[in-house]
């Protein structure tokens, strides 16, 4: 949403059945694909600024803010999210963590 110029949906945590949560999913996927791959790519040298806990924001160039501060947010969540589960004896591995990987022939 914030490289893409627009507003960034705020769901509330309010799930409490499985059913909720694929709901939630479900809305955050389609906002995701509402919003244009050339809005996003404008973004990357747009000023982003969002919010840095309650009382502070943060500014920084569109491109830095996905490299350096989006992506290894989501890594981070997406990592302790798996790990969660592996310790509470889902039975999932790495191949679940990492999907589907492409094969690449040797040169």
């Amino acid at each position: 949403g914030r490289l893409g110029g627009g507003e960034v949906p705020k769901f509330e945590d309010s799930e409490t059945t499985f059913d909720d949560i694929k709901a939630r999913i479900k809305k955050t996927v389609d906002y995701i694909t509402s919003v244009s791959a050339r809005d996003v790519d404008a973004g990357a040298n747009r000023e982003i600024v969002f919010p840095m806990g309650p009382n502070a924001k943060m500014k920084m160039k569109g491109d830095d803010y996905l490299l350096h501060y989006a992506l290894p947010n989501f890594y981070f969540h997406l990592t302790t999210a798996y790990d969660l589960l592996r310790f509470n004896g889902v039975d999932i591995g790495k191949r679940d963590f990492m999907g589907s990987v492409p094969r690449i022939s040797p040169a």
